[in-house]
């Protein structure tokens, strides 16, 4: 059981500082502190990430794909805290849940709801390479239990064997009682970096161990009493990662990617973009754009159509607020951004790397990545 955490002092609601948008999120490690977690900035594209992790989709197992430095682990993290609504994550969940209802009211009252009230759940982080899927279930679902303080429930839970899949599925049975008697109403199983274990399994030429997601997968997908999901997060397809592979793999694999859903996650969003402003807002800024250039720059940018889901008053504060960096610059910037696959180069490196007493080109994206993109010659690569 983890050691009694003492009362944490929250940062300001707003408060947008590059320790916060460049520190690393590991989902394992962060489940104990949602401290690390209040900058999260829910935009549209993370709404259907997280009613997935949720399990208010219809599907109960899902292949989650998105780039570094996407949010991707922020926001299942802060999926984490919300599920199993401890008393230490109270203050976030209320931040963020104040933020939410402007991307999704309905999910955001969901999630206002469920702050206010007893409900919680279980979740049962996973991260990068697993040498034994089912020992590192076992250990994780104890800790889980152990930030409940529900030790004496878990006393079976560990006594049970769990070295193969068989029986990790005989104790996710285990659990699932455990988890009605204790009035849980759910459990989410989220692995991160999950293509860091494939990649270790092609390696180690034992790609058949991948049929135990499946029967995970399965095993999720018919639970109808208790909801359990599985979200698997990674940077590319699982195909992907067939390159060099036998064909009989490969079509083991296709096999297995029909049993999980899908999910996207690349944010171009209109509250990204409102978040670099932000951020930007909150830096120093010692020049202030001119009222003609301010105009010249909004009528060239609505006229291109960059910013469709924005109105010419929306881009023109947007504008603004991001001064100096160019339009153009700004509606690359998350895009590129996105595609690079090099975690120390993401969207807010790239900001808080920038002089802000000059104008930012587009140019300076090129610089700032092209080296990264050089590199990055895998399938789906820049």
């Amino acid at each position: 059981m983890p050691p009694k955490q003492k009362k944490r002092k929250s940062i300001p609601a707003d408060t947008f500082s590059s320790e916060h948008f460049l520190r690393s999120i590991n989902i394992e490690f962060d489940a104990e502190y949602p401290e690390r977690i209040e900058h999260f900035f829910p935009t549209t594209k993370s709404i259907r990430l997280l009613k997935a992790i949720l399990g208010q989709e219809q599907e109960r197992a899902f292949f989650i794909v998105a780039p570094y430095g996407s949010g991707k682990s922020l926001t299942a993290t802060y999926a984490l805290h919300l599920i199993e609504n401890r008393n230490v994550s109270s203050e976030m969940l209320g931040t963020i849940s104040n933020r939410l209802c402007k991307a999704d009211k309905e999910l955001g009252e969901f999630c206002s709801k469920r702050k206010r009230g007893k409900k919680k759940g279980l979740v049962i982080p996973l991260h990068g390479h697993c040498s034994n899927i089912s020992e590192g279930l076992k250990a994780s679902t104890l800790q889980a239990m152990g930030r409940h303080k529900l030790g004496d429930k878990a006393k079976p839970l560990e006594d049970m064997p769990c070295s193969n899949i068989e029986e990790a599925i005989e104790f996710l049975k285990q659990l699932k009682i455990i988890a009605k008697s204790t009035k849980l109403d759910r459990i989410a199983i989220i692995w991160d970096e999950f293509g860091r274990n494939i990649e270790k399994l092609l390696s180690d030429g034992q790609s058949s161990k991948l049929n135990e997601v499946q029967l995970l997968a399965e095993f999720a997908s018919r639970s109808k009493t208790l909801p359990i999901v599985i979200g698997l997060l990674m940077h590319q397809g699982l195909l992907n990662y067939t390159n060099n592979v036998p064909q009989s793999i490969r079509s083991e694999w296709v096999k297995i990617e029909g049993r999980f859903q899908s999910l996207q996650y690349v944010d171009d969003s209109k509250e990204i973009h409102q978040l670099i402003s932000e951020v930007i807002t909150h830096q120093k800024q010692p020049i202030q754009i001119k009222p003609k250039e301010l105009k010249d720059l909004t009528d060239k940018a609505f006229k291109l159509k960059l910013f469709k889901d924005f109105r010419k008053g929306e881009l023109k504060a947007l504008i603004e607020s991001s001064y100096p960096i160019h339009p153009v610059t700004l509606y690359l910037l998350p895009r590129i951004s996105a595609r690079v696959a090099q975690n120390e180069r993401t969207l807010f490196s790239f900001i808080y790397s920038r002089d802000l007493t000059k104008m930012i080109y587009p140019h300076e994206l090129y610089d700032y990545f092209s080296n990264d993109m050089r590199v990055d010659t895998s399938t789906g690569g820049t």
